[in-house]
């Protein structure tokens, strides 16, 4: 059963982006149906109130399990509908019909009277809450039961929980001893406590004995001559001439366990790819290193929960998508405090990766800055980027989420999702006073989008394609954004989408078509607001 916000839902989901709480109170089913989901506000024959057992929340949904039984049901009837509610953030006492779902009577699940049939089930809501970080709900404490899993675990623990004594079990007391001369099958005699071999008396030893094992992570320090450090300073010196070679050497004398390379102050010279290819390796500088790149070279990782931090990166593109550093194929990098020029960072088929806080410029409006693939569960969040063609694009990303990031001076997009699904993109600001056709967030073939919260100011006198585009998509929301463009088209424009819920947005601009739906069908536009400059 697919839950659709209400009207009410979605101003609570608005009202969370900002710090408001949602708290689930409870869930009612029934045997009628509503008129509009939008303007509902209780369903349209409900016949039982069930409690919340748990809740979780995971990626923008909150996981809500309840635990129904038909005790009290004397009639039967098809379960057409249900009702999600959540407390009134103004009056606590009352109840707000959050989201609703429905089901054909055909298709709908049956509940037999209790003189029928004992019916006791466990059932699963999935419901969207968005960015919201403060959900919660009013649980049952008497529907709480102990799960399989959670009985084996607890057989499982050799930890005592119960804090039970030996003597509680039958066990022998700790001072418990035995007479030397009732315990048998003593050997015949000991080695006396200053008993010792020597060296050469020991046979059965190894020929050679492996150095010691990696007990810690390591911590390496790389200077550069140039910068007037000394082998003495350091663990490796570079000398200004392919100092890749260096930092691959430090790199590769890590530690299973991983490290942390610093890199001092100076310019640092790399013409060939610096490889992260050992786990939880972490490459960083100090106050200003940095590396300039040529020929086409770039920082590479390779390996699990890998970071690169706190550098200066130079690269040497002008008209091509190169990057300065790229993860491939691994979980967990982590990317921030980067200060990178005439580059980008390229994160391919990676999983729950965070680019952070990096400042990313002087592209000469050919490049992308940050640039996504492939990936699922990827995190891109308060970056400043300026320059790019298109700031922040992402292909065949799932569970992206894109937040609090600054795009200015681009020449084509602030944002771009392409085949994405599960994509959040919110409080981000952009803006640019150059360029073409410029959009400052599109998303193109996508699936359940939202898209809220973000400031976009576009200053282009010439033209301008629309400051939120959405082409080709589905199941996606437009909400609580400020949208300012000075040019003769529609602020949004939405075509060839089905299910798209466009709401509580502010759009300022002379153009009387504000927003556009053409070859669209499922549109619902809710409390925007239209203004003219």
């Amino acid at each position: 059963m697919k839950y659709v916000l209400t009207n009410k839902g979605i101003n609570l989901i608005l009202r969370g982006i900002a710090g408001d709480t949602i708290t689930f109170s409870q869930i009612q089913i029934g045997n009628g149906s509503v008129e509009s989901v939008a303007s509902a506000t209780a369903l349209g024959n409900p016949l039982l109130t069930v409690a919340i057992e748990s809740i979780a929340v995971e990626n923008g949904y909150a996981d809500i399990i309840c635990k129904f039984e038909n005790s009290d049901v004397t009639t039967g009837f098809s379960r057409t509908e249900v009702g999600i509610f959540t407390q009134d953030p103004d009056n606590s006492a009352e109840n707000m019909l959050f989201a609703y779902g429905a089901s054909d009577e055909s298709e709908a699940d049956y509940i037999p009277a209790s003189g029928d049939e004992i019916l006791e089930t466990q059932f699963e809501l999935m419901v969207f809450v968005g960015t919201t970080e403060n959900v919660t709900a009013i649980i049952n404490e008497s529907l709480v039961y102990a799960s399989k899993s959670y009985v084996d675990e607890h057989i499982n623990n050799t930890e005592n929980p119960h804090q039970v004594t030996a003597e509680q079990v039958g066990a022998s007391p700790t001072g418990h001893t035995h007479a030397f001369s009732t315990i048998t099958g003593l050997p015949a005699a000991y080695p006396p406590s200053t008993h010792t071999h020597a060296f050469s008396t020991i046979t059965g030893r190894p020929a050679a004995y492996p150095p010691s094992h990696d007990r810690r992570p390591a911590r390496v320090v790389i200077g550069n001559s140039g910068a007037g450090y000394t082998a003495a300073d350091c663990d490796y010196l570079c000398d200004g001439t392919d100092d890749q070679t260096e930092i691959n050497a430090a790199l590769a004398a890590l530690p299973s366990l991983g490290g942390k390379i610093v890199l001092l102050d100076g310019a640092y010279s790399i013409t060939a790819n610096i490889m992260i290819s050992k786990a939880n390796a972490e490459l960083c500088g100090t106050a200003g290193a940095k590396l300039t790149f040529s020929n086409n070279s770039y920082i590479k990782i390779v390996a699990d929960g890998c970071s690169v931090h706190s550098l200066i990166l130079a690269g040497t593109q002008t008209s091509s998508s190169k990057p300065v550093l790229l993860a491939q194929n691994c979980t967990k990098p982590e990317i921030f405090s980067l200060r990178v020029s005439k580059g980008g960072i390229q994160i391919d088929t990676c999983t729950n990766a965070i680019v952070r806080n990096n400042f990313i410029g002087e592209n000469n409006g050919y490049n992308w800055g940050i640039r996504l693939n492939s990936g699922n569960n990827n995190m891109v969040t308060g970056n400043n980027l300026t320059g790019a063609y298109c700031c922040i694009y992402a292909t065949d990303e799932k569970k992206l989420t894109a937040s609090q990031n600054i795009a200015d001076t681009f020449n084509e997009c602030g944002i771009s999702l392409d085949t994405c699904e599960d994509a959040v993109v919110t409080s981000n600001n952009f803006s640019t006073t150059v360029g073409g056709g410029i959009i400052g967030i599109t998303s193109i073939d996508s699936t359940r989008t939202l898209i809220g919260n973000n400031n976009i100011n576009m200053d282009e006198s010439g033209y301008l394609f629309a400051c939120i585009n959405i082409s080709g998509s589905k199941k996606s929301m437009v909400i609580g954004n400020v949208l300012r463009d000075i040019s003769a088209h529609q602020v949004v424009n939405i075509t060839s989408c089905t299910n798209i819920l466009i709401t509580e947005n502010v759009l300022v601009s002379d153009y009387a078509t504000k927003i556009n739906t053409s070859g669209s069908s499922g549109i619902t536009q809710l409390n925007n607001y239209g203004y003219g400059l």
